[in-house]
C-alpha cells in the first residue's frame, strides 16, 4: 500500500456518493444518483475486503466523486476532442 492509498469502510464511500447528489441538487437543481455516481468512480476502487467491510481506494477518490455527481460535466476518465467523447489514454 502507498502513501497515496488508504482504507475506508462501504458506510464511508456510500455515504460520500449521497452526500455529493445532495450537494449537487442544492446548487444545480439536478445531479447524478448516488448508485451512478459510486459506480462511475470504481476505477478508484483497489481492493475490497468484505469481511471487514473496508474498500483500499486511491487518492482523489473524494473529487472524482465530486465530478461525478455533475450531470453536465464531462465524465471523469473521458475528455472532450471536437465534437466526441474519448477516454484519456
Amino acid at each position: 500500500m502507498t502513501t497515496s492509498n488508504r482504507f475506508v469502510s462501504d458506510r464511508q464511500w456510500d455515504s460520500y456518493a449521497r452526500r455529493c447528489e445532495r450537494n449537487e441538487l442544492k446548487e444545480h437543481g439536478t445531479a447524478r444518483a448516488a448508485v451512478t455516481i459510486s459506480n462511475v468512480c470504481g476505477r478508484y476502487i483497489i481492493e475490497e475486503r468484505p469481511d471487514h467491510k473496508l474498500v483500499l481506494v486511491r487518492e482523489g477518490w473524494r473529487e472524482a466523486m465530486r465530478h461525478a455527481a455533475n450531470p453536465d460535466a464531462v465524465p471523469f476518465g473521458y475528455e472532450v476532442r471536437g465534437e466526441g467523447l474519448y477516454p484519456v489514454a
